[in-house]
């Protein structure tokens, strides 16, 4: 294969892998949102779900326009993650111990989030596509503040020990 049809390829498997992992979260994030703590995580959680759907929605103009609409796949390391945050939610009863464990999962997934975002822009160097270079830039800035956002989260609970993200088996 050449360069660019190998480019092709992995741009369009990074893209379908953040298409499906989007989907999964526009899918369960108000559902965490209503099962967490309300005061200060549930609203976190529901405006995440918007910039989701916003994150999404120019995901997938994006590949339409460069000719690579995201696609049905089955992603195998999205998909476990998201099942372990959809999992992870119906473990604990208690509600504000439910929401530190969600936040910090969820922490782990927009982290693995970004991952796959830094490779889909080391597919597409700003030399080749500059106009869709940047907007890649654009929209892993925006996933990095929903990281972020999540972090300042974490760090405003204050006398509650935030129990770490379940660790995803191998």
């Amino acid at each position: 294969m050449n360069k660019p049809r190998e480019r092709s390829i992995q741009r369009k498997a990074l893209i379908d892998e953040l298409h499906f992992t989007h989907k999964q979260l526009l899918r369960m994030l108000p559902t965490l949102a209503r099962r967490v703590e309300a005061d200060r995580t549930a609203p976190v959680l529901s405006l995440q779900c918007e910039q989701d759907r916003r994150n999404q929605a120019r995901l997938v103009q994006l590949a339409l326009d460069h000719g690579q609409p995201p696609g049905p796949r089955l992603c195998a390391e999205a998909s476990a993650r998201v099942h372990q945050l959809y999992h992870v939610d119906r473990s604990i009863e208690d509600r504000d111990a439910r929401s530190a464990v969600v936040v910090n999962t969820l922490l782990d997934l927009r982290a693995y989030l970004l991952s796959i975002w830094g490779k889909l822009i080391e597919v597409e160097p700003l030399g080749v596509a500059v106009e869709l270079h940047n907007e890649l830039i654009a929209l892993q800035s925006a996933a990095a503040e929903q990281h972020r956002e999540l972090v300042l989260l974490i760090g405003s609970w204050q006398n509650v020990e935030a129990p770490s993200a379940v660790p995803l088996s191998a």
